[in-house]
């Protein structure tokens, strides 16, 4: 435990650092035997005064330091029963039951842990069926076929992304993105997979698409559709209880090439875990309603 073995480590250090310091400058200050034989009683006074004065310079930075040490040993206990707080008030139930599932937005870093449902299950403390895969679809089902009848507390999900990128190229897709949700945001194969995992009693999140302002991305000329699909994805959010809506377009700060993978389109391992995060508190603050 921190409280336990790291202050008293600390404290000890630093004590033990002072001592030694004003031993060593206790040495220098003495006089030496090579010293001129007419050495008088009175500088061996004043020699002496210095050095007291020396030592006490040397111990009151010595409990500066010290003092220090304690402030920002605090602000660790600080930060540190703050992040536990947070982790606890989300998952104030120990069952919580969260599925994951969508396209690689979801997937990307799971190999090595670093996946979002991984990060979601770090934060919230608890365990996260994840079946989300990468490269799939909403248009040809792939989506759908991740979801899996539960007891669910939380369904999270993204998708249309491919379909949009790889299915229509981001040209001419009106036909696309009409089928996957109606311009009002009433209809549509995204709307029909949140109303399903809704009617299975979970409340249900769908997670939209990174952004990558000040980077020359493969997906740059997919951005007004991804703007639309998100706009219209929101308006259906927004017409339901329990169905949410979070965004992701502010996350990556501009030119920040390190939030992106080496393909310059999925999330680093880094932002795997931001979007967790952005998860994780709409989760929690639904949990103290």
């Amino acid at each position: 435990m921190i409280g336990s073995g790291l202050l008293p480590a600390i404290l000890s250090n630093y004590s033990d650092t002072c001592v030694a310091e004003k031993l060593s400058h206790s040495r220098k200050a003495k006089p030496q035997p090579n010293e001129p034989a007419d050495y008088s009683t009175l500088s061996g006074k004043m020699t002496s005064s210095r050095h007291i004065r020396r030592v006490f310079l040397i111990d009151r930075k010595c409990h500066r330091s010290c003092l220090k040490m304690l402030n920002l040993v605090a602000r660790m206990f600080a930060i540190a029963l703050c992040m536990i707080s947070a982790a606890r008030a989300c998952a104030d139930d120990r069952n919580l039951r969260i599925l994951t599932i969508g396209d690689s937005l979801m997937a990307w870093n799971s190999i090595g842990n670093g996946s979002v449902a991984d990060a979601l299950s770090l934060i919230t403390g608890t365990d996260v069926v994840d079946r989300s895969v990468v490269a799939s679809f909403l248009l040809t089902g792939g989506i759908d076929r991740q979801y899996l009848e539960g007891d669910w507390d939380w369904v999270v999900t993204n998708g249309g992304g491919n379909d949009l990128w790889l299915g229509c190229g981001c040209r001419r897709c009106e036909n696309s993105m009409n089928t996957m949700i109606s311009p009002d945001g009433k209809s549509g194969r995204i709307a029909d997979l949140l109303l399903r995992a809704r009617a299975g009693g979970a409340k249900v999140i769908y997670v939209g698409y990174l952004r990558s302002p000040g980077i020359n991305t493969p997906i740059e000329h997919c951005k007004a559709d991804g703007n639309e699909l998100e706009r219209r994805i929101e308006l259906f959010t927004n017409s339901y209880p329990d169905i949410y809506f979070v965004s992701l377009t502010d996350l990556v700060p501009f030119g920040a090439r390190n939030y992106l993978s080496f393909d310059r389109i999925h999330p680093s391992r880094v932002t795997s875990f931001l979007i967790a995060e952005r998860i994780s508190e709409l989760i929690e603050a639904q949990s103290r309603r």
